[in-house]
């Protein structure tokens, strides 16, 4: 009899000790799994993050572009006024004088 109940005791203190250990498997595979998780949002983030600079420089390009083209554009309408009215300057003053007589 007393055999019996030590082999139940040393049955149960062998399923006790199983379980901690699946216990402590499934928590380790558990860990494994969230770590893993992050690692593929880690990788994601930084893909967005680095499409988000991406789509930033290229704002920046394009607005800069768009800047430089205004301004020559800007430059070459005030080339044109000078040169129109370098040519015509007599005209514009004879014309402009007119207008204040009649006045």
């Amino acid at each position: 009899m007393e055999q019996i109940i030590k082999k139940i005791i040393d049955i149960d203190k062998e399923a006790t000790d199983l379980e901690q250990r699946t216990k402590d498997l499934i928590e380790q595979k558990q860990n494994n799994l969230r770590m893993y998780f992050q690692d593929i949002e880690d990788r994601e983030q930084k893909k967005a993050e680095e499409k988000i600079q991406k789509e930033t420089n290229f704002i920046r390009q394009e607005t800069y572009k768009t800047i430089k083209f205004m301004e020559n554009k800007k430059e070459k309408k005030i080339s044109n006024f000078k040169q129109i009215y370098s040519e015509n300057k007599d005209e514009i003053i004879e014309k402009a004088l007119k207008e204040i007589l009649e006045i």
